[in-house]
């Protein structure tokens, strides 16, 4: 037996062993820093990722031109978390960031990502870097309980969209767009069909808008177009009509009007109407003629202040309806038991996805 080559043989595994850890513990990576945008808002005063838990990170945010936004060492959380704020201006596209824990360093141009939710083309489309791979996440209905994600590539210019056969986006529909750079860093951006709903009897306007979106909507004669009132903020969602300081109620037969918000919010309030029946729990009514309407309406039982019933249904092509408020809960239908004094609301929505509510009093 050769004993020397034997002990050589010994030595070469024990070398191996140590350069490899056979028979020591394994010892863990060290955590990949990134940066996150959960959702890029251009304009935001801070910028954040992860990195390796309760480490010290050391970041520079710098304009597009090379000019200095902020920088600072700033500790990260037990989850990873850091985040770097300024009060030096916001967040823009071809902001040029850098992240370093001294092991590891991410650096991230931040890109011209955006997506519209067109609800006249019923197509998703906006900018992404070239030839890049997209997350897009979309709604796909009403009373829809998911919403489907599919992956879109950006052309060589920096464009992408997205449709689909028979994809209808409505007002109030949302999407969310994700973009991973390749060293991992993840940028998020949503936006919203911009819808504005009105109930008849009342001044104030709800309005949805995508973040930054101009908002100037008005109330109009609809024969005339003479201006009736013009919406003023109360919260981020809630405008008021108002002319001269007084309040302005919507009525049938008026025209809303924000084309520059989104050029088909442009249309006249329809008239409705609504019958309840204490005896047999049936509501009727009307949704204007049927003419510029979705078709799906929701009828819904009010009492001391809560919703004692809901339905959700469809118009006959003239814009009538019945509903029964007797039988079982289901999808889109909550029974009701109606009663003298309650409040039935009946909610339109337009062919554009906007909607106009109607109140009565069950007498």
């Amino acid at each position: 037996m050769n004993f020397g080559l034997l002990r050589s043989m010994a030595v070469s595994a024990i070398l191996a062993a140590t350069v490899l850890g056979v028979g020591a513990a394994p010892v863990a990576a060290h955590a990949r820093i990134y940066f996150v945008f959960e959702p890029l808002t251009v304009g935001a005063q801070c910028v954040g990722g992860y990195a390796a838990p309760d480490e010290q990170v050391s970041v520079t945010w710098k304009k597009h031109n090379g000019n200095l936004r902020a920088s600072g060492q700033v500790m990260s959380s037990d989850s990873g978390w850091f985040q770097l704020c300024t009060t030096h201006g916001g967040l823009a596209y071809g902001d040029r960031l850098k992240a370093s824990d001294g092991v590891s360093t991410d650096w991230l141009t931040v890109p011209a990502l955006t997506v519209v939710v067109d609800r006249t083309a019923d197509v998703y489309h906006g900018l992404a870097p070239a030839n890049s791979t997209l997350e897009l996440t979309y709604e796909v209905g009403i009373l829809a309980d998911y919403e489907p994600t599919t992956e879109v590539t950006a052309a060589p210019d920096g464009t992408w969209q997205y449709s689909e056969d028979e994809l209808d986006i409505l007002a109030g529909f949302d999407a969310t767009l994700v973009w991973t750079s390749p060293g991992g860093d993840s940028v998020e951006v949503d936006s919203i069909a911009p819808e504005v709903d009105v109930s008849v009897g009342s001044a104030q306007v709800y309005v949805n808008a995508p973040a930054g979106a101009p908002v100037s909507v008005e109330l109009r004669d609809g024969t005339t177009n003479a201006l009736l009132a013009t919406g003023q903020p109360i919260n981020d969602y809630t405008y008021e009509f108002m002319n001269n300081g007084h309040a302005v109620d919507v009525a049938a037969g008026e025209r809303v009007v924000d084309t520059a918000l989104w050029p088909d919010i442009n249309w006249i309030v329809p008239v409705i109407t609504a019958t309840a029946n204490v005896e047999t729990d049936k509501v009727h009514g009307q949704c204007g003629d049927g003419s510029n309407m979705y078709g799906l309406i929701n009828v819904e039982i009010h009492r001391t202040g809560q919703t004692r019933g809901s339905a959700w249904l469809d118009t006959d092509s003239s814009g009538s309806f019945h509903v029964s408020f007797r039988g079982h809960p289901d999808l889109g239908f909550d029974p009701a038991n109606i009663k003298h004094g309650d409040r039935v609301s009946v909610g339109c929505i337009l062919a554009t996805g906007d909607w106009v509510t109607g109140w009565f009093r069950v007498p």
